[in-house]
């Protein structure tokens, strides 16, 4: 209602609107951001019903506040209620203005409040690291995929605009080109308003660094992107040419967009889909060394959560491989080879990460089970004693240790009292109380077995071995 429009056309730029690739943040793609896009809606139909001085300058600030708060990535935008502000400043409208910013700054600083945010954490998280922005001459982090005067960076900002909105570029460079419509329209400001946000989308997706690259890690720049998207087909709107030929081209803008947008949102609404759609796409060109780590270690994540660990082997292994110096992913990769049951090679990962982190005590746990399960209980014996000195404070660490040498020398007297220790650390944890039953057995002191194995029993009353520490309870009692 605030556009020099036909009802056809009020109909078709909003059909353009939400067709563009952005409308998938609604069907759950990666990561969703539907409330900074009607958000940014809200403030730019509140920035024309100010111009129009329908409202106040308080309402575009206040939506101002809650689309910056609800992405963070949208402070980018705060150039258009500045401008704004100018013209409040230019009406001489002092006190209005003042509330204006007052009403931001409350807003901004209410909402942070209710999530939860301090003024330390939040300043960290603007300022605190160096990845948000591409390095311009050459890149030095192994987050960091390309330079800003690439052509890698280039090519990966025109597949984004090719993505969210594919004909977008072309009608804005088809309005400069007739950019004589324009001047003799009576909306200066509000093209004016609609050329600023422009400027500041174009700037913000120019200047982010996107691990995966702007093309594939497109989701977080698809609610700034409508920054670009919205004043593409308004501005069209506002040309001062036959009304037919406006239309005819937003006709075939709108169909275009929602036949090309259409099937990634089909193809996203299925796992199976998505998921091949995703392997497909790993362009190392575009992704950083850290990007290639974090997806297809996400991707053995995936496949070990379904226990199709040869597929989570593959993916989590070019992880690895990638960085061959990260502990946690050899420890992972070993975890999974052990699932696999190819226990030599889940050796050698954990060896692998011990080599280059050797105070992962929890590795030398696993080792000392792998070694244990195959029966070599003076390895065993070794790797755990290693966990020991690492951290005393994990009583299953002293119950293994127990456990090899009760099986592999049968020295129960020295394994006792790890598994009276392992109790004293935890006093809940049943597998001692078991093990300290089996030893005092072994040991033929009969009541303390009886002792233990009814704690056991208390605590796992319907495990699977509770049936056997009964039976043994019931053959001590009868005789």
């Amino acid at each position: 209602r605030h556009l020099p429009m036909t009802p056809a056309e009020r109909i078709l730029i909003p059909l353009c609107i939400l067709g563009s690739g952005a409308s998938q943040l609604f069907f759950g793609y990666v990561e969703t951001y539907p409330l900074s896009f009607f958000l940014l809606l809200g403030l730019v139909s509140c920035s024309f019903r100010y111009l129009d001085k329908a409202t106040s300058l308080i309402t575009p600030a206040i939506i101002s506040a809650l689309l910056v708060v609800s992405y963070f990535g949208m402070i980018f935008i705060l150039p258009m209620p500045l401008y704004l502000g100018i013209i409040e400043l230019k009406r001489k409208r002092y006190l209005t203005l003042t509330l204006a910013v007052t009403a931001f700054l409350a807003t901004v600083s209410l909402v942070l409040w209710y999530c939860g945010y301090t003024p330390d954490y939040l300043f960290h998280m603007l300022t605190g690291g160096d990845d948000h922005f591409l390095p311009i001459f050459k890149t030095t982090q192994y987050y960091q995929s390309y330079t800003l005067f690439s052509l890698g960076h280039l090519i990966d900002l025109l597949n984004l605009h090719l993505l969210i909105a594919p004909l977008s570029l072309f009608l804005l460079i088809l309005v400069g080109a007739m950019n004589g419509s324009l001047e003799g329209s009576d909306n200066r400001q509000k093209i004016t308003l609609l050329i600023v946000l422009t400027g500041c989308c174009l700037l913000s997706s120019s200047l982010l660094n996107a691990e995966l690259g702007v093309s594939r890690d497109w989701d977080l720049f698809a609610p700034i992107m409508m920054g670009f998207v919205i004043p593409s087909f308004l501005l069209w709107g506002f040309m001062q040419i036959d009304g037919d030929i406006r239309k005819r081209v937003l006709v075939i803008i709108a169909l275009i967009s929602i036949l090309h947008t259409l099937p990634w949102i089909v193809a996203n609404g299925n796992a199976k889909r998505y998921f091949t759609r995703f392997t497909s796409l790993q362009e190392t060109a575009c992704w950083s060394r850290h990007a290639v780590i974090d997806a297809n270690e996400e991707m053995g994540i995936y496949f070990r959560e379904m226990e199709k660990y040869p597929e989570a082997i593959h993916y989590l292994r070019v992880a690895a491989i990638t960085d061959s110096t990260h502990s946690r992913l050899w420890s992972s990769l070993g975890r999974l080879y052990l699932a696999a049951n190819k226990p030599d090679s889940a050796i050698r990962s954990y060896e692998t990460a011990l080599h280059f982190d050797s105070t992962r005590w929890r590795d030398y746990v696993m080792l000392g089970a792998i070694y244990g399960s195959q029966r070599r209980y003076d390895d065993a014996i070794f790797y755990t004693k290693k966990a020991i000195s690492l951290n005393a404070d994990s009583g299953v660490v002293f119950d293994n240790l127990g456990v090899y040498l009760c099986e592999g020398k049968q020295a129960y007297a020295q394994a006792l009292p790890l598994f009276l220790h392992a109790i004293m650390l935890d006093s809940t944890d049943a597998q001692s109380y078991y093990d300290a039953g089996l030893c005092y057995n072994a040991m033929g002191m009969k009541g303390e077995m009886q002792q233990y194995f009814g704690r056991f029993l208390r605590l796992e009353p319907s495990s699977q071995r509770a049936d056997f520490v009964r039976s043994m309870l019931s053959s001590a009692s009868e005789r």
